[in-house]
């Protein structure tokens, strides 16, 4: 039987439209679409048969994306790669473009990523999905490299199968919501400004009642901190 870590990435290039990132400050949606990223303006109104203010196009296949808007830089995930590439100045970019620094290699412990996030802390967060793990950078406005991560959440404990998209909250200790196809369940780490090693989640949304299911391959997470 095939696991579904390796369907994961053939699932990945099936599905076109793959990721949403909000720079709220500049009112646009960032639409992840295989090799290209959608920019749409005046998001909180967008509706119905609009047209991109903008078409990024990158040199590979865009599994995941996350906007900093407050930092106007743009980090977009290479699954096939391991890699994270990051642009800066997202809000000028059109067309073609080239990364300024590229996250790759063996000590960065990227392992099929599927997700992006800055935490509270400034540091980039990186899910993965084979083996699943949770790997954390120092400093997320100057990453590059094959840099190691100076946090890493891994480990039979963490109950991960695969480490999809996350979501982080940044205030207080910070708490990151990973959505995890292969357990059907969102897993959640609270305090995760100082989360290491192999750890349980403090709670997990999971079981028959939530509907979640690993055929239905819950990919995709998100939080509103308002409420």
């Amino acid at each position: 039987m095939l696991h579904l870590n390796a369907l994961l990435p053939e699932f990945r290039r099936t599905c076109l439209l793959l990721d949403v990132s909000l720079d709220k400050g500049r009112n646009l949606l960032y639409v992840a679409d295989d090799v290209d990223i959608h920019v749409f303006a005046s998001a909180s109104t967008a509706n119905g048969n609009v047209a991109p203010a903008r078409d990024l196009s990158v040199s590979f296949a865009v599994s995941a994306i996350f906007i900093d808007g407050t930092n106007d830089r743009l980090y977009v995930v290479d699954q096939g790669a391991d890699a994270v590439a990051i642009f800066d100045s997202a809000s000028t970019l059109n067309g073609p473009i080239t990364a300024n620094r590229v996250l790759q290699g063996a000590a960065t412990h990227l392992a099929t990523p599927g997700g992006v996030q800055v935490d509270g802390l400034g540091r980039l967060v990186v899910s993965n999905a084979s083996p699943p793990s949770i790997t954390v950078y120092t400093n997320a406005a100057g990453v590059s490299g094959n840099q190691a991560p100076v946090a890493e959440i891994v480990g039979a404990s963490t109950g991960m199968v695969v480490s999809d998209q996350i979501v982080i909250d940044p205030t207080g200790t910070g708490t990151l919501y990973d959505a995890d196809p292969g357990a059907a369940r969102v897993a959640v780490f609270s305090g995760f400004n100082t989360a290491n090693g192999n750890i349980a989640p403090n709670r997990a949304i999971v079981g028959v009642a939530t509907t979640l299911s690993v055929g239905g391959q819950p990919v995709g997470v998100a939080f509103d901190n308002t409420r």
